[in-house]
């Protein structure tokens, strides 16, 4: 059953949040925003801290802070994006070729 204390455990959460349609949620991923949201130390989470855990992770696109930073990095260095300009369909393709997309 999803409301045990197993559950709300690290070990088990992915298990969860893959149940609810969450297949993105990675253990590095939940593991970091536990730890920014201030919930890494706590033996098991209740259902509201779970809810914080996702929410947070949604905001990040189920990304880790290292591999947001790297696409950061890639569409700067690259020149495709310009501060108050946005970024165009030409310069989205531009970028992610870039970055090694075909």
């Amino acid at each position: 059953p999803w409301h045990s204390q197993d559950v709300r455990t690290s070990r088990r959460l992915p298990d969860l949040y893959e149940f609810l349609g969450y297949s993105l949620m990675s253990p590095d991923v939940i593991t970091e925003v536990a730890e920014d949201e201030g919930l890494a130390n706590k033996s098991a989470w209740s259902p509201v801290d779970i809810y914080q855990i996702l929410s947070a992770a949604r905001e990040k696109q189920f990304l880790q802070s290292c591999e947001l930073q790297s696409i950061r990095d890639s569409f700067e260095m690259s020149g495709v994006f310009k501060k108050n300009e946005g970024i165009t369909g030409m310069r989205l393709l531009y970028a992610l070729q870039w970055v090694g997309y075909p």
